[in-house]
């Protein structure tokens, strides 16, 4: 049998459908898999040993999708899953002309009664989702977590740059797509300075290119020397970087569950969102948040808050998360 799975984007969504990968694998050792994803996050699989086959989508241009759409036609799928359920994903899916074709369920309809009607409750996790179709046929899920496989020679190469592996590694995730899930730099510029002064730690900030203004910030309120590799590493890069670390300290975004993917405490702090979104942290993790009536405020975050003086993140102090990290480097 052959299964195909489709997931184009972002970071910690195209994470966690490895979850399912391995599930699926184990439940079907025989069974091939291929993953469909957006050439940006193909590191991701590069070295998964529960995947059979990878196809990227290499550009953004309709050709490039009339390009991957024939492809993954003449893969000749038994099964294909669209988890993403948007408009790019539907294509592909419809044009594989698979006889089981299957999709999970966003929840947008409780998610969105959350944002507007504040009607807190907890859905499934997005893997529990993302695995449900394959239910039908009689499997089951049992570890969720997300996992990243990374070669010897990145290892090498980072922990090289890392050094001295004895002293405490603690990375600050500070950026996030949306500015209103971002916690304030002077949050996490106090943050650093504790963890610098009181634990001995040294900090590394991570991220991507759209992050390195908010890690600018960040460093001029340390003002002293940070290792500063945001914008700099590839995927499989970051991943090595958070493996070395005693913990994570992030926002709701893609490094969160980057870090639960190689297994390394969690830190997370959630402003706009909440984490009965079914996108919580899995692993060992620990959630920090201000229950206020205006949460949650926007499914995906915002570009600035409307409603509140942004006390969602403003309310959250550098001791209050110092403390919580330092019972997690302390706990190790």
């Amino acid at each position: 049998m052959k299964i195909g799975l489709v997931r184009f984007s972002s970071l910690g969504d195209v994470l966690l459908t490895t979850g399912v990968i391995r599930e699926l694998k184990r439940r079907l050792p025989d069974t091939q898999i291929t993953m469909i994803t957006s050439s940006r996050y193909s590191d991701i699989f590069a070295f998964n040993p529960n995947l059979d086959n990878l196809i990227v989508l290499e550009g953004k241009r309709p050709g490039d999708l009339l390009r991957l759409a024939k492809r993954v036609r003449n893969e000749a799928f038994d099964i294909i899953a669209d988890l993403h359920l948007n408009l790019r994903s539907l294509f592909v899916s419809l044009s594989s002309k698979s006889r089981g074709r299957l999709h999970y369920s966003k929840c947008r309809w409780p998610r969105s009664m959350m944002v507007f009607r504040k009607e807190r409750r907890r859905l499934d996790h997005v893997v529990t989702r993302y695995f449900r179709p394959f239910e039908e046929l009689g499997l089951k899920l049992t570890n969720p977590r997300p996992e990243i496989w990374i070669d010897d020679a990145t290892k090498r190469r980072m922990d090289f740059f890392l050094g001295n592996p004895r002293i405490p590694l603690v990375a600050i995730s500070p950026g996030a797509r949306r500015p209103t899930k971002r916690w304030i730099a002077e949050g996490y510029g106090e943050l650093c300075k504790l963890l610098i002064e009181l634990e001995g730690a040294r900090v590394v900030l991570v991220g991507d290119t759209d992050d390195t203004r908010v890690a600018s910030r960040v460093k001029g309120i340390v003002g002293r020397e940070l290792i500063d590799l945001t914008g700099k590493t590839s995927l499989l890069e970051l991943a090595s970087v958070l493996a070395r670390c005693s913990a994570v300290v992030t926002n709701d975004s893609g490094p969160m569950h980057m870090a639960a993917a190689v297994n390394t405490p969690i830190v997370a702090i959630f402003g706009p969102t909440v984490p009965e979104f079914g996108f919580s942290p899995l692993g060992k993790a620990e959630v920090i948040q201000k229950e206020l009536p205006c949460r949650p405020c926007s499914l995906h975050g915002s570009e600035r808050c409307t409603k509140n003086g942004f006390k969602c993140m403003r309310l959250i102090t550098a001791d209050e998360v110092f403390h919580v990290v330092s019972g997690v480097l302390n706990d190790r």
